[in-house]
């Protein structure tokens, strides 16, 4: 009966429940796990255009040497 008695306190005390750091970061993880893959979809895109204004000015480089006719 000391063990039921006991576990009912350690049940009912305010102490044992969840954290509330804990109880926020599992409210707050799907707020943030977007956020994070708008951020990495965003460096992608970044990294695309980078590359792509890269070749674009490779290109515009070397047909203005051939407009002037050089090599």
């Amino acid at each position: 009966m000391e063990v039921r008695s006991a576990l009912e306190a350690v049940c009912s005390s305010p102490m044992t429940w969840p954290k509330p750091q804990r109880r926020a970061f599992l409210i707050g993880l799907p707020v943030t796990l977007p956020l994070w893959l708008v951020a990495a979809g965003l460096g992608l895109l970044v990294l695309v255009a980078t590359t792509a204004f890269v070749n674009a000015t490779s290109l515009v480089q070397e047909a203005w040497a051939d407009i002037r006719g050089a090599d």
